[in-house]
């Protein structure tokens, strides 16, 4: 029989409880925010203060770091990474293998292909337009 609750201590020291998600048994620590319908698979690790949204699916061996937002409906592929106060749109994708770095923004509906490092002049944001170029 597998526990519904871990302890893992981090390298800087703190010591983070994670419970098992109803729905996928993947770990969820505790501070983080996961709607009942999302889908966290075994070996996914959500962060404290992460929020997870309605039907989103966090694929296994994923990780959602601290203060990450997962809207409705997005995806986050096997083994992907979303880092630390990032935002996944709704319905956007995020594919295996993947890293999104902290802070980035994938607007609603975005497309991260497999073994896709953004970097972090990557963005996946609205972007202002500028200037008309006088090359």
């Amino acid at each position: 029989m597998s526990s519904t609750a871990i302890e893992i201590e981090h390298d800087d020291g703190r010591v983070v409880r994670y419970r098992r998600h109803q729905n996928g048994k993947g770990y969820v620590a505790v501070g983080a925010v996961v709607d009942p319908s999302a889908i966290v698979l075994a070996r996914a690790y959500v962060e404290p203060g992460a929020v997870v949204g309605r039907g989103a699916e966090i694929a296994a061996d994923a990780w959602v770091r601290e203060d990450a937002v997962i809207e409705p409906l997005a995806t986050i592929g096997t083994g992907a990474h979303v880092g630390r106060g990032a935002t996944v749109g709704a319905a956007a994708v995020v594919g295996a293998r993947s890293t999104v770095p902290d802070g980035a923004i994938l607007e609603r509906g975005a497309r991260v292909a497999d073994d896709t490092p953004l970097g972090l002049a990557a963005s996946l944001a609205p972007v202002e337009p500028t200037s008309p170029s006088t090359f």
